[in-house]
């Protein structure tokens, strides 16, 4: 039975091993077409990027506001309780 186990353990860690060659194997090939065949939509992609990063950290920014802003409400009125 162990063994049996073992072999079921090794096929799916073969499997997994093999779909990380895949996935591998598809980024290569997606990167490569972005860097030479299309080039001004990998600049158009970047540029993207950065616009969605610096509207997710404004974003975070203000959730901290709001979170620190609560906590001293928070600590305000277990004052008077």
């Amino acid at each position: 039975m162990l063994s049996l186990a073992f072999t079921f353990s090794g096929r799916i860690e073969g499997a997994k091993e093999q779909n990380m060659e895949e996935a591998l194997s598809s980024y290569r090939e997606h990167l490569s077409k972005l860097l030479t065949e299309e080039s001004p939509r990998f600049e158009s992609l970047v540029e993207e990027y950065s616009e969605l990063w610096q509207s997710n950290i404004a974003r975070f920014n203000y959730i901290n506001e709001l979170n620190s802003e609560v906590n001293k409400n928070c600590t305000i009125l277990h004052a008077f309780y």
